[in-house]
Order: structure tokens, then C-alpha cells, then sequence
């Protein structure tokens, strides 16, 4: 295939990843946001608390990962 042929139109391969790289800011900002807020509730050092901590941020991390898998081979279907 030609460079041209096997480059995404409009180079969407690249705005995806900035779009990620956004998506992920603002949720990364969130999850900071949502952790201090758990830290003043009332159950703050419950083990409650840490298993909602945990999951927040293993479900933030594996949306990402999955995103990125997905623009990376979004890529080959142009």
C-alpha cells in the first residue's frame, strides 16, 4: 500500500489519540475530584470506601487502555 492509501483520512488517527489524551484528563481530574470527596464523607476509612476508591480507578484505566487499542487499530481499517 501507498503512504497515502495507508494513512487515515484527515489524519483521524491522530485527533482520536488527542481526543483520548483529553477524555483522559478530564477524568483523571475527576477521579481526583471524586477521591477527596470520599475522604470527607463519613465512611472515609472504611474499607467500603477503598473498594469504591479501587474500582473507580481500575474501571478509568481499563476505558483508556481500551480506547487506545481501539485508535490504534483504527489506523488499519483505512
Amino acid at each position: 500500500m501507498t503512504e497515502e492509501k495507508s494513512r487515515a483520512p484527515w489524519d483521524i488517527d491522530e485527533t482520536a489519540e488527542q481526543t483520548i489524551d483529553l477524555a483522559r484528563g478530564a477524568m483523571e481530574s475527576y477521579l481526583d475530584f471524586f477521591q477527596k470527596t470520599m475522604f470527607a464523607s463519613p465512611w472515609a476509612q472504611t474499607d467500603l470506601n477503598k473498594k469504591i476508591q479501587s474500582y473507580a480507578g481500575k474501571n478509568l484505566a481499563s476505558t483508556f487502555e481500551f480506547a487506545q487499542k481501539l485508535t490504534s487499530t483504527s489506523a488499519q481499517w483505512f
